[in-house]
């Protein structure tokens, strides 16, 4: 029994709220695809072990490689408080806007480092080292880096790296990474890793600082 256009526009508007309520869960399930949950993917970790693949030299000499816990951020790296893509492709232009974007993205705030072990040379042995520990050896006497090499004698100095951009379209991949060894001693760079094969190798890098 047709129960009159009052109960046939209630029908619709249900039918309108539904359809409603649908393409919002749909909309924010792609808003929070872009959302960055500020742990690392796994493949920024096999990204940072192509590294050594083309570093493994230096990394020999040294009985450990000590690497900063947390990651620095797109701000520290750049000393600006909100690097964009065009300051990133003036350095590097051959990175990809959306290398740059996603790097932008995810490096945005800091995020505890991981590199999985499977992805590392099995020659090169590495630790972390934490905010806690950095506190411990550089702000009690002697202070700095003679502490340092005291605690470590056998480790060169600290490397740091920021969160990695992924451009998988292009198999691009973009980091910045610091390395610290004394007062006057270290370098900030950004590099632009390839995919080769089932790894990443170095295909373009640029010095950011210098001591």
């Amino acid at each position: 029994m047709w129960a009159g256009p009052q109960s046939n526009s209630a029908f619709m508007n249900l039918r309108r709220r539904s359809v409603c309520a649908v393409l919002a869960a749909s909309l924010a399930t792609s808003f929070a695809i872009l959302e960055d949950d500020g742990v690392m993917r796994p493949a920024e970790g096999a990204v940072i072990a192509g590294l050594f693949d083309d570093d493994s030299r230096a990394v020999r000499l040294e009985r450990t490689v000590l690497f900063q816990a947390d990651t620095i951020t797109s701000a520290e790296a750049f000393q600006k408080a909100q690097p964009t893509v065009a300051d990133i492709r003036r350095v590097l232009p051959a990175a990809s806007r959306l290398v740059c974007a996603d790097f932008l993205r995810v490096a945005r705030q800091s995020a505890r480092l991981y590199i999985p072990r499977k992805s590392m040379r099995p020659d090169i042995r590495y630790e972390y080292f934490s905010a806690e520990r950095q506190r411990a050896v550089f702000e009690t006497p002697p202070y700095g880096w003679t502490h340092f090499h005291r605690e470590y004698p056998g480790i060169n100095g600290l490397r740091s790296f920021s969160r990695v951009g992924i451009d998988r379209l292009d198999g691009q991949a973009l980091l910045v990474s610091h390395y610290g060894c004394g007062m006057t001693c270290g370098i900030g760079e950004l590099t632009l890793m390839r995919r080769h094969g089932n790894g990443w190798r170095v295909a373009a890098a640029e010095t950011l600082w210098l001591n």
